[in-house]
C-alpha cells in the first residue's frame, strides 16, 4: 500500500465555511458556496505548494525545482533522456525561434469546461489576456465570476462553425484547443456530434488558425486513452503504437496524426498533449471521473463497487493538466514544434484497487466491494519522461491531494446535490 500522502488543503474551520448556496436557477448554476470554497482551496493550495518548494515559478510556467513533497509508491525507473532529440522542423529552426514566445492573447476553446475553466484562470493570473470559446453544452456557471475581469472575454460559439469564431482568431497569438465531446460514454451516445466536433471541427479550427497571421501557437489536447491496451510492454511512451478502442479515442488519434504530420508555415508551432485521466476540483466540476467518483461515493457513505480492480490508468490533477498547456505556450518553439507529450507523472499510474486503498487512508470506514472483470479494453501504464526532460514540467499535486480536497469540498456543502446531471459529461 502506498504511504500516506500529506494533505494539500488544511481542514476548514467552521467559521471559514462559505454562506448559503445560490439557488436562483435550478438549471445548473453552481452555488455561491462552491465558488467561494474553490477560491479558498486554490489559495490554500498555493500556500502549501510554496512550502513544498514551488514558491518560485520559471518563465515557462513550470516549478523552479522538483516537488520534494510528493510521496511515491516506488522509485522511478531510469529515465530516457530526450533533450538531444532534434526538432522535426529543424530546417525552419531560425524562423521558429523568432516566433513570438511571449504570447499575449490566447483563444481557449472549451473554456467553460472541466479543464478549460481552470486554464482560463491560470492564463489570466500569468498576465495573458484570454478569449474563452464554448458552446455551453453544460452552461456557463464555471466562468461567471470571470465576467468583467480585465483581459477576459467570452465567446458563445461552436467549433463546428468557423465563422462564429473568426473574429476571436484574428485577435489571438495562440490557441489551446480543448473543445470536444469528451469520454467514451459521451462519444458513444452522440457519434455524429462527436465526429463533427472532435474531427471536422478541429480540422477547420486548425486550418483557420494557420490562416490567421498573428496566431503562432496551437496546442491540441489529446488523451492517453489513445494507447488502448498494453501488449508486451510495461509502459507506453510517446513512441508506442496507438490503439484507440473507442470513437472518442479514434477521433483524437486521427486529428493528432494530421496535426503532427502537417506542413505549416515557418512561424506556426503546433503541439499535441496526451492527458492522463483527470481528477480534482474545478469550477465546472465532474463526478464521472474515476478518482472524483470514488471519493464522492465514500463521502456519501455508500458501498463503492469497483469493476476490474487490476486494470491500470495514469491520473493527473486538473490544475497540473492546465499548467502543462501554459508550460507549452511559454516554452521555446523549437522544443514543442510538431511534438507530442504525455502529461502526468510516471509515479501516478494506479490500478483501481490501488486507488481504493489510497482512499481508505482518508476514509477507513469506506465500504468497498470488488467485482471480478477479466476483460477491460483499456489497460495501460504511461511514462512521462519526455515532458519533464525537455520542458522541465513536473506535477504539483497527486491523487492523495485530490481526494483530500474533494472530501473537504463535499463536507463543506459546496455541492448540495453531487449527483446532479450537470456534474457528468453523459
Amino acid at each position: 500500500m502506498r504511504a500516506p500522502v500529506p494533505e494539500l488543503f488544511h481542514k476548514m474551520r467552521q467559521s471559514d465555511r462559505p454562506g448559503t448556496p445560490d439557488r436562483r436557477s435550478p438549471s445548473g448554476r453552481e452555488s455561491t458556496r462552491f465558488e467561494e470554497t474553490y477560491r479558498s482551496m486554490v489559495q490554500r493550495g498555493r500556500e502549501t505548494l510554496a512550502e513544498r518548494g514551488h514558491g518560485q515559478v520559471r518563465p515557462d510556467g513550470c516549478p523552479a525545482r522538483p516537488w520534494a513533497g510528493r510521496a511515491c509508491r516506488r522509485p522511478l525507473r531510469a529515465r530516457r533522456r530526450w533533450s538531444s532529440i532534434p526538432s522535426r522542423r529543424a530546417a525552419a529552426a531560425v524562423s521558429k525561434e523568432t516566433a513570438n514566445v511571449n504570447v499575449k492573447r490566447v483563444l481557449v476553446t472549451g473554456g467553460a469546461g472541466y479543464i478549460g475553466s481552470v486554464l482560463v484562470r491560470q492564463l489570466l493570473e500569468r498576465g495573458h489576456s484570454v478569449c474563452a470559446l464554448d458552446a455551453l453544452l453544460f452552461g456557463d456557471h464555471a466562468l461567471r465570476d470571470e465576467y468583467g475581469r480585465p483581459g477576459f472575454d467570452f465567446l458563445h460559439a461552436d467549433v463546428r462553425n468557423p465563422e462564429s469564431y473568426a473574429s476571436a482568431l484574428a485577435d489571438a497569438q495562440a490557441v489551446v484547443h480543448l473543445a470536444a465531446i469528451v469520454g467514451d460514454a459521451a462519444a458513444a451516445k452522440s457519434p455524429r456530434l462527436t465526429h463533427e466536433t472532435n474531427l471536422v471541427g478541429s480540422e477547420a479550427l486548425f486550418q483557420r488558425a494557420q490562416d490567421a497571421p498573428d496566431v503562432r501557437r496551437f496546442v491540441f489536447v489529446s488523451t492517453c486513452s489513445n494507447y488502448g491496451r498494453m501488449e508486451g510492454v510495461e509502459y507506453c511512451s510517446e513512441e508506442s503504437p496507438l490503439k484507440p478502442l473507442s470513437l472518442y479515442a479514434e477521433t483524437k488519434v486521427e486529428f493528432e496524426g494530421r496535426l503532427l504530420n502537417s506542413d505549416t508555415r515557418g512561424d506556426f508551432v503546433p503541439t499535441a498533449l496526451r492527458f492522463a485521466t483527470a481528477y480534482g476540483l474545478s469550477p465546472r466540476m465532474r463526478f464521472d471521473l474515476t478518482v472524483n467518483e470514488f471519493t464522492r461515493e465514500a463521502a456519501l457513505g455508500r458501498e463503492l463497487l469497483i469493476y476490474g480492480e487490476q486494470f491500470w490508468r495514469p491520473h493527473c490533477h486538473v490544475h497540473d493538466l492546465a499548467r502543462a498547456c501554459l508550460c507549452v505556450l511559454e516554452s521555446a518553439p523549437s522544443k514543442v514544434d510538431h511534438e507530442v507529450f504525455n502529461v502526468g507523472d510516471t509515479a501516478e499510474n494506479y490500478t483501481k484497487k490501488q486507488l481504493a486503498e489510497l482512499l481508505l487512508e482518508f476514509r477507513p470506514q469506506a465500504r468497498i466491494r470488488y467485482v471480478t472483470r477479466e476483460e477491460d479494453p483499456r489497460d495501460y501504464k504511461v511514462r512521462f519522461d519526455k515532458i519533464r526532460d525537455i520542458l522541465g514540467f513536473e506535477i504539483a499535486r497527486n491523487v492523495g491531494d485530490g481526494i483530500a480536497e474533494i472530501l473537504e469540498a463535499l463536507a463543506s456543502g459546496a455541492f448540495p446535490d453531487p449527483e446532479a446531471d450537470r456534474y457528468r459529461n453523459s
